[in-house]
């Protein structure tokens, strides 16, 4: 519930936003409409596949290639999602 209510707000939690989430019933999807209702559809793309890439950054070590590998794409189109993405390989943490 927290993270949901940390995704469903851009600025501060306050007390009444807490309350507002403990009185609704739990999304039947696995995002929660607030959210979704939110942001336009490629901002929230965009934001899955760039944390999608942080994360899998992590699991690989900071190994490009093998994220590359895994993704299916080659070293370069994955460095152009990044930089599209606002990523920066060098400032991610490596395992």
């Amino acid at each position: 519930m927290v993270l949901r209510l940390c995704l469903d707000r851009k600025e501060r939690v306050t007390a009444g936003d807490v309350k507002i989430l403990l009185r609704e019933r739990p999304p039947g999807g696995l995002f929660p409409p607030t959210l979704l209702r939110s942001r336009q559809l490629d901002q929230l793309f965009a934001e899955l596949e760039r944390e999608y890439l942080v994360l899998l950054h992590e699991d690989k070590g900071g190994d490009l290639k093998a994220m590359a590998d895994s993704l299916g794409v080659s070293e370069r189109a994955l460095y152009k999602r990044f930089k599209l993405l606002g990523i920066k390989p060098g400032g991610l943490k490596k395992k």
